[in-house]
């Protein structure tokens, strides 16, 4: 599995691609902050949550080498030059950037529309039609980031995502290392299998609105601290694009492309045809794993090593296991499935009572005060 290009400070020990400082030991915090609330609520609510930058393609690994056949969809939907975006991140601007967000509401319906906040003290405001400016792409098709999709994309709770069609699994790499990004790239969520959906049907997508909802999931639950900080290498692109002063701030390279190395990681290599094979099949491995060796046929004065005194027992011992195994598996497979149905629910039931508990408590400012002192 390639490596993952979160952080999440601070921490004893940085991984690749993070820096050693923890983020109130830098000028560009302080600068970037008001007071001291914004100062304390910073440090409460967003100076430990992870920060995480994309995998931007690499256009001539997907187009020459591995012909990625959905490679003129994108292009016909103006996302190419987006999703190539690779310049350096600066991690503590972006945690300020979150922390100083702020919603604008229509005073008429009360829908959100725009992101508000200020980094060293210039102000930025985000929204579909800005990010479709800064990032280069159009600010046309559906503005769902999530919708119904055919069932039979569905995968287990558990699928393993080097088992899908290479070229599916380089969307499915694309939507959760730079459309959406998660640290979970092999679990499958809804946006995951809607994406897939809307490609394999040529259902055109609005990219900007997809990344302005993620962000307002963010900036309206800030209390909520599993959310992950996402779009780092879109934000700090903005930052580059408006000429605020990035110098002041430690950046963080970009090291790793959806490339041809990260096909050989999720189990695809090229054979002496050079044509993309698995490495690894698990069906036809399992397969293989159960079947019987046939006992070669002996005549009656043939001689025998002491090591083929039973054929006859093996073969029955063998094929005894092999029912067994069958026998067992049905149930096994009723168990895991009812399982993995208790733990998706679960989860979506946990996710949900943590959205309202955060919304609530976003409320009341009493309570905040009483949180952050406590916390601090």
């Amino acid at each position: 599995m390639p490596p993952r290009t979160s952080c999440k400070r601070p921490a004893p020990k940085c991984a690749r691609g993070e820096s050693s400082s923890t983020p109130l030991d830098h000028p560009s915090i302080i600068e970037c902050l008001e007071d001291s609330d914004a100062l304390k609520k910073f440090n409460t609510y967003f100076a430990t949550r992870a920060v995480q930058i994309s995998r931007p393609v690499d256009l001539n690994s997907l187009a020459n080498t591995l012909q990625f056949k959905y490679l003129d969809k994108f292009s016909d939907r103006g996302w190419l030059d987006c999703l190539q975006i690779r310049g350096p991140c600066y991690d503590n601007l972006v945690w300020t950037f979150y922390s100083n967000a702020k919603l604008k509401h229509d005073p008429n319906t009360h829908l959100v529309q725009f992101i508000t906040s200020s980094v060293m003290g210039q102000e930025i405001t985000i929204s579909v039609k800005s990010l479709s400016t800064f990032l280069s792409i159009t600010n046309k098709g559906d503005e769902h980031h999530n919708g119904p999709y055919n069932t039979s994309l569905t995968r287990p709770n558990v699928y393993v995502g080097n088992d899908m069609d290479l070229h599916d699994r380089i969307i499915h790499l694309i939507s959760t290392w730079i459309v959406a990004p998660t640290n979970k790239y092999f679990d499958f969520c809804h946006t995951d299998y809607w994406m897939w959906h809307c490609f394999r049907t040529n259902h055109p997508l609005n990219l900007a609105s997809i990344i302005f909802l993620n962000l307002l999931e963010i900036v309206r639950l800030p209390l909520s601290r599993k959310k992950t900080l996402r779009y780092s290498t879109f934000l700090s692109h903005i930052f580059r694009t408006l000429k605020i002063n990035v110098s002041i701030d430690l950046d963080r390279t970009i090291n790793s492309f959806i490339d041809i190395s990260t096909v050989h990681s999720c189990n695809w290599k090229l054979d002496d045809k050079r044509n993309w094979v698995r490495k690894f099949d698990r069906q036809s491995s399992a397969a293989q794993a159960l079947t019987i060796p046939p006992v070669a046929s002996q005549t009656p004065n043939a001689p025998r090593s002491p090591h083929e005194a039973y054929p006859a027992l093996l073969a029955l011992s063998s094929l005894c296991i092999t029912c067994l195994l069958k026998v067992i598996n049905g149930p096994s497979l009723q168990v895991d499935a009812c399982f993995n149905a208790l733990t998706t629910h679960f989860n979506d039931h946990y996710n949900q009572l943590d959205e309202c508990i955060n919304e609530l408590a976003s409320r009341f400012p009493c309570h905040r005060m009483i949180t952050t002192s406590l916390l601090g």
